[in-house]
């Protein structure tokens, strides 16, 4: 039925609500981030674009039936009260989510007092996060090498975590040669974890989050990342590794 589908916001249900969603407005996407040139003499502008992608607006049309001002108020309550970005999916696309931030307003067409619609709108990061890219990949410490393949067409920015004795030398060669080497020195599963975060670009021990850059070393400046295709991943070091992909679409 039309109206039998929900969304799910900082992990609550619409339906908690009594709010249904109908999946009309929800395949758009977002925009490259470029800048055009114009050059005397030249035809055509030059293209310049570092990449990176603009944040867009996520729209649902809702309906809400039934002692609409009590559930009303709570819904506004629900969304209104969450700050920054929140992880947001919906029914329509059961294997990925966004982050996204509710913009408001809440305002509803009120039907013979009894039922209202209204169309809420999200602002979302750029990335279709794709649920498959939660999913660890594992090294024990007796393994030396991996393939990982990425299924998208974009590099996706994984989380690693190193725990173990000693120096730990992680090198990722995707199927152009393209070459990472990171080295992680003083890695002591005793005191804790570190985290190579490439979405924020820090490294870090994972319970305390005390910085850990210092004892990081990236051959190409660059936080890793995981190219589309196969990746193939080449461990030094009594260590173990888990690395959490964040495969994404657009």
């Amino acid at each position: 039925m039309k109206y039998r589908n929900a969304f799910y916001f900082d992990g609550k249900s619409s339906m908690d609500f009594g709010l249904y969603i109908s999946g009309d407005q929800t395949f758009n996407g977002p925009e490259r981030n470029v800048s055009k040139v114009s050059i005397p003499g030249r035809s055509g502008d030059l293209i310049i674009s570092d990449g990176s992608f603009k944040n867009h607006d996520y729209s649902y049309d809702c309906f809400l039936a039934f002692d609409l001002d009590h559930k009303a108020r709570e819904l506004r309550s629900w969304l209104l009260s969450k700050d920054g970005y929140c992880r947001l999916e919906d029914d329509y696309h059961p294997e990925e989510f966004k982050m996204a931030a509710f913009k408001g307003p809440i305002d509803f067409d009120v039907h013979l007092l009894t039922a209202g619609e209204t169309t809420l709108t999200f602002d979302c990061k750029p990335q279709r996060y794709l649920k498959t890219g939660e999913i660890s990949i594992e090294m024990k410490s007796s393994d030396t090498q991996i393939n990982v393949v990425n299924p998208t067409y974009f590099d996706s920015k994984p989380i690693i975590r190193i725990g173990g004795n000693g120096n730990a030398k992680i090198t990722i060669v995707d199927e152009s040669g393209n070459r990472q080497e990171i080295t992680v020195s003083e890695v002591h599963t005793t005191t804790d974890d570190v985290v190579i975060n490439s979405e924020i670009e820090q490294t870090y021990l994972e319970s305390t989050y005390t910085f850990y850059n210092n004892y990081l070393t990236l051959s190409t400046l660059a936080y890793p990342t995981l190219s589309p295709g196969k990746n193939t991943i080449t461990k030094e070091g009594n260590v173990y590794i888990n690395i959490i992909p964040r495969w994404f679409m657009l």
